[in-house]
C-alpha cells in the first residue's frame, strides 16, 4: 500500500511560508513599506484629489480677500511694492526645497538612510538661504 503524501507536504509549505508580502531586510525598513495603499486606490485617488482640490480653493479665495484688504489699506505705491515683492516671492518658493520631496515621493523603493540623507540636505540647503537672506537684509 502505498501513500500519497505530496499534497500533505504542498499544504504544510504554504503554511509555513506566508504569501502576503515579502519580508523587508529589517524593521526600519518596514516603516516604509507601502503595500498596504494599493488597496482601495481608486478610492483614495478620488479622495485625494477632491482634497486638493478644495485646497486649492481655498487658497485662491484667501488670497484674494489678502489682496484686497491690502489694495483698500495700502496707498498705490506701497500696494505696487508688495505686489512686485509677492511675484518675485511666488516665483523663488517654486524651488523651494529643491526638487527632493519631489524625488523622494517619486521613488518605488526608499531606505531610511536614503530617507536621512534628503532630510539633512533640505536643512542644509534652507539654512544657506535662510543665512544668505539675513547678510543680505541684517535689520
Amino acid at each position: 500500500m502505498t501513500v500519497d503524501l505530496s499534497n500533505a507536504v504542498k499544504n504544510e509549505v504554504a503554511c509555513a511560508v506566508p504569501s502576503e508580502t515579502p519580508p523587508t531586510s529589517s524593521a526600519s525598513e518596514q516603516h516604509f513599506a507601502t503595500n498596504h495603499l494599493l488597496t482601495n486606490l481608486r478610492q483614495r485617488t478620488i479622495s485625494s484629489g477632491f482634497v486638493t482640490a478644495t485646497a486649492q480653493g481655498a487658497q485662491f479665495f484667501l488670497n484674494l480677500a489678502y489682496i484686497m484688504a491690502l489694495a483698500r489699506l495700502l496707498v498705490p505705491q506701497d500696494f505696487g511694492l508688495v505686489a512686485m515683492v509677492t511675484t518675485v516671492m511666488g516665483f523663488l518658493r517654486i524651488f523651494q526645497d529643491a526638487g527632493l520631496s519631489t524625488a523622494t515621493v517619486q521613488r518605488q523603493e526608499i531606505t531610511h538612510a536614503q530617507v536621512s540623507n534628503l532630510f539633512w540636505v533640505n536643512v542644509a540647503v534652507r539654512w544657506r538661504r535662510q543665512s544668505r537672506g539675513s547678510i543680505v537684509n541684517p535689520g
